[in-house]
């Protein structure tokens, strides 16, 4: 089973972003601050409210996608009061898609109310690693290709860490310092400002997916209920019900639903070639070796020329490298070598790149390759 997709691009590059000129502390000293909150830090929108749908999963992974565009800079255009992402038209796409621009996927159709559906923001993270998203406005049906807001470059998953949990909170400290948000699921009965569902006894709680942008050390363990704490302290949660819009949820619960997101301006790609198009096609795995084959579509056409220029691979792991190579040239689907993704072929490009997580991550090519219209090239 495939696992990666290929970007590719006319445009070869996009302006950075404007530098700021105010002094700011890192990601790594910021995540060691006893506080942090956000909200003072003007990446934070304002709270949508799912109503009476089940879409807490879709309006999480926006809130925290929000956050990280704004904390990353890349849209000068936009502030905390102007970014409006849309969580309605992601759960639409989880369950309406037809193909894709380039044909190589059927899509997927699934029956019944998809505001009533249940999801988890590993969806987000397959959707926009397929361009489904995200997009701006208030239509659930737009288009993301042809409407993009952004391009998605990596989602990371911060795994659950139940050996450790001093470490896992740091690790969620430090995705919030450098990304703005993280998504979180915990198992939810009780809408209060100070709580701790581990506690919770009985039934009738359920996993309710939201957003952390802050943290606070020195919250007394006695605050949370039901209760109280083993230990002080708190994750700050933004909601996505306006009866609460902000509380805290004690340290003591964990969340295996940790995702942090990162984007790049909608201009530096214009085209992305993939296979698997359902949302079970390509789940996080520890394969070692992988390759897709493709078919350039794009190059020669209106005297334009095609370069490959990034790949976006979901993979597994903590502290991984991940190398990427092209290989142009190659005589599929007529080769009849074993080693078909290279059968015939030559290796044109390979770009290596490290992460401290793993999830799908984006290894940039230093020199783009360019392709031929009909060309078959490989990953």
């Amino acid at each position: 089973m495939s696992i990666i997709m290929l970007l590719i691009t006319i445009l070869l590059s996009a302006a950075p972003a404007a530098a700021s000129t105010k002094a700011v502390l890192s990601a790594k000293e910021t995540a060691a601050l006893p506080r942090y909150d956000g909200r003072e830090h003007g990446i934070i929108t304002e709270v949508k409210d799912q109503g009476t749908s089940n879409l807490c999963w879709a309006y999480s992974s926006i809130a925290a996608s929000e956050a990280s565009i704004l904390k990353s800079g890349i849209d000068p255009a936009v502030s905390k009061d102007s970014l409006y992402l849309n969580p309605v038209a992601v759960a639409y796409r989880a369950y309406r898609r037809q193909s894709d621009p380039m044909n190589n996927t059927d899509g997927e159709w699934r029956s019944g109310d998809y505001t009533q559906a249940t999801g988890n923001p590993l969806y987000a993270a397959k959707l926009f690693s397929m361009w489904w998203g995200p997009v701006a406005g208030t239509q659930p049906g737009i288009d993301p290709f042809l409407n993009p807001s952004y391009r998605l470059e990596n989602v990371f998953y911060i795994p659950e860490n139940k050996s450790d949990p001093d470490q896992y909170i740091k690790d969620i400290k430090l995705a919030v310092a450098k990304y703005g948000a993280v998504t979180f699921q915990y198992n939810n009965l009780h809408e209060v400002t100070y709580y701790n569902p581990k506690n919770e006894g009985g039934s009738g709680s359920s996993p309710h997916a939201c957003t952390v942008i802050g943290w606070d050390d020195n919250i007394s363990a006695d605050s949370f209920v039901p209760g109280g704490a083993s230990r002080n302290g708190g994750w700050l949660i933004k909601n996505s019900y306006k009866s609460l819009e902000y509380f805290w949820l004690s340290y003591d619960n964990t969340s295996s639903s940790v995702y942090a997101f990162s984007y790049s301006p909608k201009e530096k790609y214009d085209f992305n070639y993939y296979y698997d198009g359902g949302l079970d096609d390509f789940a996080l795995r520890n394969d070692k070796i992988i390759a897709n084959v493709y078919e350039a579509q794009n190059g020669g056409t209106n005297g334009c020329s095609e370069y490959v220029k990034a790949v976006n691979v979901g993979v597994q792991g903590e502290k991984i490298t991940v190398e990427a190579e092209i290989y142009k040239g190659v005589d599929y689907p007529f080769g009849g070598q074993s080693n078909v993704p290279v059968s015939g072929g030559y290796s044109a490009a390979k770009a290596t790149a490290f992460f401290d997580h793993g999830g799908y991550v984006t290894v940039e090519l230093e020199s783009p390759v360019k392709v031929e219209k009909g060309e078959w090239f490989s990953v």
